[in-house]
Formats: C-alpha cells, sequence, structure tokens
C-alpha cells in the first residue's frame, strides 16, 4: 500500500490512514475501506464516534457511517474519554462536549488533558494547573 501517507491508532475495530494527497479516511481491521479519504484530519473512534477535520478547518464528529453527528464548529477536538471530548472553540479555549454536542464544561481552559476516572487536567492562561471532574468543579489547584 504504497499510497498510505499517515495511519492513527486501531480503535473500536477502524483505523484512519491518510494518503498521499494527505486527505484521512477509514479502514477495517481486513483493509476494507470503510470510509473514503476526504477528511483533512482524523482521529481514532471512540465511544462509537471520530473527530474529523474538514477542508474549512472546522472539527466535526462522524459516525461509523460517515454521518456528521456533531456539526463542524471547532478550531480543535480530541477523542471521547468518559463520554466528554475536548473540543477548542473560536477564541481558542478549551471545553469539553457531551456525545450529543452540548457543551458541558465551558470552554475556558488553555490546555487541557483527556478524562480519566472521572477527572481531567487542565490549565489556565496563566498556566496555573487544575484538576476537575466530569461536570466542570474544581477539585484540586496547584499553583505554578
Amino acid at each position: 500500500m504504497d499510497w498510505i501517507d499517515d495511519v492513527r491508532e486501531y480503535t473500536e475495530g477502524v483505523v484512519a490512514v491518510s494518503n498521499k494527497q494527505g486527505l484521512y479516511g477509514y479502514f477495517d481491521h481486513t483493509c476494507r475501506q470503510l470510509l473514503p479519504c476526504r477528511w483533512a484530519y482524523a482521529q481514532p473512534f471512540s465511544e462509537g464516534l471520530a473527530a474529523v477535520e474538514n477542508h474549512d478547518g472546522r472539527y466535526g464528529f462522524i459516525d461509523r457511517e460517515g454521518r456528521v453527528q456533531i456539526p463542524f464548529e471547532w478550531l480543535q477536538a480530541t477523542w471521547f474519554q468518559e463520554g466528554l471530548a475536548a473540543v477548542m472553540n473560536a477564541d481558542y479555549e478549551w471545553g469539553f462536549i457531551d456525545r450529543m454536542g452540548r457543551v458541558q464544561i465551558p470552554c475556558q481552559w488553555a490546555e487541557v488533558d483527556d478524562f480519566s476516572d472521572g477527572r481531567a487536567t487542565v490549565w489556565d492562561a496563566d498556566d496555573h494547573e487544575y484538576v476537575i471532574d466530569c461536570e466542570g468543579n474544581i477539585i484540586s489547584y496547584a499553583p505554578s
């Protein structure tokens, strides 16, 4: 397969692959193409959805059939962990959405990590580190 340029993580039975033109699509474990290479960037599937970047530089989320489930309105997006995905708004601030695309934790952070065991580490614009729960409540604070 000399047309492959990049291969992402294999998750949920599929892998995102880019072609020599830099467009991403998805393939199954038998190398059968499930979704054509048409996205500018693609994250691995998690919790049934994958964040993909369109040609306008916006991220949204698709399902395994390629149907848009969450509109393309984010500057960046990660994968779902514990029902939440980190997204960056037009002000370059991070927050978290649920699988329906609803903002669960407002975009107010300069940097974020994924959720694990009901908690995520986040940083404000002054590089102060916080740990928040899945509702956005601050659990702990570590000044820099």
